[in-house]
């Protein structure tokens, strides 16, 4: 494969992550949900239990947002690999998460993403979310 047909599908892949930022702060759960493929994985390491197909991963991800609200969000595309109609991607992610009770926590994680290329574009088939370090007031 040519240097630049890469750098297209690498670019055309990571777009999957497209106004990420932006959709976890205004907590736009559907429109988060649109970049997944209906049989999903998601892993938190913390937690230790996949939740798998994209219905389970959106009841999970609207949990999240009723309890808490990110602000301040940053993703840092780290790196993105293609092979035919899968590829991975990885990313880092920070945000800063206001809690019930006007609790705010700092988080920092690691996204490992494996995408799938579908006939509507690439699309989330495994995010798997790292904690890196957590920090309240």
């Amino acid at each position: 494969m040519d240097h630049d047909r890469t750098v297209a599908e690498n670019k055309d892949a990571s777009q999957v992550l497209d106004r990420w930022e932006e959709l976890v702060n205004a907590g736009h759960v559907d429109e988060i949900m649109a970049r997944f493929s209906d049989d999903a994985i998601w892993c938190n390491a913390e937690e230790g239990i996949p939740v798998i197909g994209r219905e389970a991963i959106q009841d999970k991800t609207r949990a999240v947002f009723a309890w808490a609200r990110a602000r301040n969000s940053l993703l840092e595309i780290r790196q993105v690999e293609i092979l035919g109609n899968w590829g991975y991607l990885t990313a880092s992610f920070s945000a800063t998460w206001s809690e019930p009770g006007g609790h705010q926590v700092e988080e920092r994680s690691r996204y490992v993403l494996i995408l799938k290329r579908e006939s509507a574009g690439w699309r989330i088939w495994s995010f798997c979310f790292m904690p890196e370090s957590k920090q309240g007031d």
